[in-house]
């Protein structure tokens, strides 16, 4: 290589350009001994560097004077472009066309002085560095803050929060499971991380006076304010579906809330309650029209209001299995108990949900979910009846249990787990009976057939008065099918396509399933692996296939054709 014999001036530490410089609110060149100090542009200063640890992007927050007034902005730091540094300028920035390579100068020179943080918008579990970190305001595992809108920023004192728990909530195993149903986000989104499962939603229903808002609060309070407004982490079922997913996105582990069904103009909540416990956002395009990457979720959700939220849903075993539904329970003793948790956790909040996320690290993913087995066995054991079903149904139940017997330590209060156990087991029997779509779908068609009695059977003939004796009409009905004994039992027969249409009015989407249910349980009198018979209808020679469906089983000796 050949020696140059140039003199380098020793580099500045603490500058890249040291002929680049601010001062007196100002930036300035120094161009030389001949041309002396140029002056750049109004000073633009870097407030703070943003290493967001969600995508390792660096945003940096910037400051400078507008008519007479400081404004802030943050850019990306693949801003320091010409091209797009000079959009500042929109906003009352110093900088143009001639003078954009050295604003870009001067802004490296002042990345290197300005403080440098970590900050992140996704919440709940995440890995870091190989390192397994938990995201609330301040992140667990990791030094970062929280820089999205949502108000999750502790406030008040987590001694405040427990004072009040300990006077109105322990010894309630009501509210008790209303604190278990919030800090449970946090292990859902925990187990999603090595094993996938569905996002936990609760809806609690019943009477305006049963005090289902405030257990609603009560653990939203958990994690964050226990509002809708003001960003808090509940909001009203009147939001739009995008806008509640807008705020799940990148949530894995801190609870959700969503207040008062009724508000909701929504005919039928199926879609998206299979929507919300998925927790994948539908893919979009972009303004250049290229498939996004779809965000995802994994928590807990918390809804409540008069309704069931089954009662506007479509009469879909999943939509059964995705949601548990809480309804006309007591949660709190009065009316004054109510507002003394309301006023105390609206002042104090974000608190326990942390604390809960830090022993939960502490135990490690593999403990909690060898526990979560542990506690899923338990339930099972539990159940005197159990159905097809029971082993999905007690994987929820157990999360919550799960939830207490670790809150016991992280929070040191003493959770009523057995009276919390029995609860849940108690609501379990009576959502079985819920479950038995077949048994369900079975009373919704003799339903039908009683409304619709006088088009089973065969079609009448008449004769006409004003006619001569040997002319006759048929009556004017339609025939949907008939009725046929066997030995001890009663069938009625159905067309396919009058069957059809009456389950899907009745929100049975899913006939196939009813029927095979039915042939499983022995309803059907059908031929070989099919759901049909062919029978005639109305004596015409060519025989159809039909649904034919045993009627009123435990009565059939008591009814006649």
């Amino acid at each position: 290589m050949t020696d140059t014999n140039q003199d380098y001036l020793p580099e500045d530490e603490n500058t890249f350009y040291p002929d680049i410089f601010p001062e007196n609110g100002f930036i300035w060149e120094n161009r030389g001994e001949k041309k002396g100090l140029f002056k750049i542009g109004k000073a633009i200063r870097i407030k703070a560097v943003h290493e967001k640890i969600d995508t390792n992007e660096v945003f940096l927050t910037i400051t400078f004077e507008y008519n007479r007034q400081l404004k802030e902005t943050t850019i990306s730091r693949a801003d320091f472009q010409r091209h797009k540094i000079i959009d500042l300028a929109k906003l009352g920035a110093d900088v143009y066309e001639h003078n954009a390579t050295q604003v870009i100068k001067h802004l490296r020179n002042e990345e290197m002085n300005a403080p440098q943080k970590k900050v992140h918008q996704k919440l709940g579990w995440d890995q870091h560095s190989d390192q397994l970190v938990f995201k609330h305001y301040n992140a667990i595992g990791i030094d970062s803050t929280y820089n999205g809108s949502l108000a999750i920023q502790p406030k008040g004192s987590y001694k405040k929060w427990k004072q009040i728990v300990e006077k109105y909530v322990m010894g309630n195993c009501n509210l008790e499971l209303a604190i278990l149903i919030g800090l449970s986000s946090a292990v859902v989104g925990l187990i999603s991380s090595s094993t996938k499962i569905d996002s936990l939603i609760f809806h609690i229903y019943g009477p305006s006076t049963q005090g289902k808002t405030t257990a609603t609060s009560l653990a939203v309070s958990t994690f964050g304010y226990p509002e809708t407004n003001q960003n808090g982490l509940m909001q009203t079922w009147m939001s739009t579906q995008n806008a509640i997913i807008g705020n799940l996105v990148g949530n894995f582990g801190l609870i959700f809330g969503l207040d008062e069904i009724s508000m909701s103009d929504m005919q039928d909540f199926s879609t998206t309650a299979y929507y919300l416990a998925g927790g994948k956002e539908k893919g979009r395009l972009d303004k250049e029209s290229r498939l996004k990457e779809s965000g995802g979720w994994s928590t807990t959700i918390v809804s409540n209001g008069e309704r069931a939220l089954t009662s506007k849903a479509n009469h879909n075993i999943g939509i059964v299995m995705r949601i548990l539904e809480l309804g006309n329970i007591a949660w709190t003793k009065n009316a004054k108990s109510a507002d003394r948790i309301n006023y105390v956790i609206r002042r104090n909040y974000g608190h326990a949900g942390p604390k809960f996320a830090s022993t939960l690290l502490e135990t490690g993913t593999a403990q909690v979910i060898q526990k979560w087995k542990g506690w899923t066995q338990q339930i099972m054991n539990s159940m005197l009846i159990q159905d097809h079903f029971s082993q999905r149904i007690a994987k929820k139940l157990a999360i919550l249990m799960l939830t207490g017997e670790i809150a016991k330590e992280a929070l040191q209060l003493d959770f009523d787990l057995v009276g919390i156990q029995q609860l849940l087991i108690n609501n379990e029997k009576v959502v079985q009976n819920d479950r038995d779509l077949g048994a369900n779908a079975l009373d919704y068609f003799y339903e039908q057939f009683t409304k619709h009695r006088s088009n089973f059977g065969e079609l009448k003939r008449t004769k006409n008065k004003g006619m001569h004796l040997d002319e006759v009409i048929l009556e004017n009905r339609k025939v949907f099918g008939g009725l046929y004994k066997k030995p001890g039992k009663i069938y009625v027969y159905i067309l396919p396509s009058v069957f059809h249409q009456w389950m899907e009015a009745g929100g049975y989407d899913e006939p196939k399933v009813v029927l095979k249910n039915w042939k499983i349980k022995g309803l059907l009198d059908s031929e070989g692996d099919r759901y049909t018979r062919k029978r005639k209808i109305n004596d015409e020679p060519t025989m159809v296939p039909v649904y034919c469906i045993q009627l009123n089983p435990d009565q059939a000796d008591e009814n006649e054709v």
